[in-house]
């Protein structure tokens, strides 16, 4: 069985999180983490069916991203 990972990583300068993922085609933003999941619940099945991938459980994760020091 296919598995897939969403990691919804959180832009402190632009106040959003967006999705790093393994679903081909799945580009989310979103202001809260509430509001991320909710979006890949709702988008990621339809992209996994339009693009002929194995049905399977997603897992979604979460990480910040850090602004490198000049």
């Amino acid at each position: 069985m296919a598995r897939y990972t969403v990691t919804a990583v959180w832009d402190a300068e632009a106040e959003v999180y967006w999705a790093r993922s393994d679903i081909v085609g799945l580009n989310v933003e979103a202001a809260t983490l509430s509001e991320f999941v909710d979006l890949v619940e709702t988008l990621a099945p339809d992209l996994m069916r339009d693009n002929g991938m194995a049905p399977g459980p997603i897992t979604i994760t979460g990480e910040t991203a850090l602004k490198a020091a000049s």
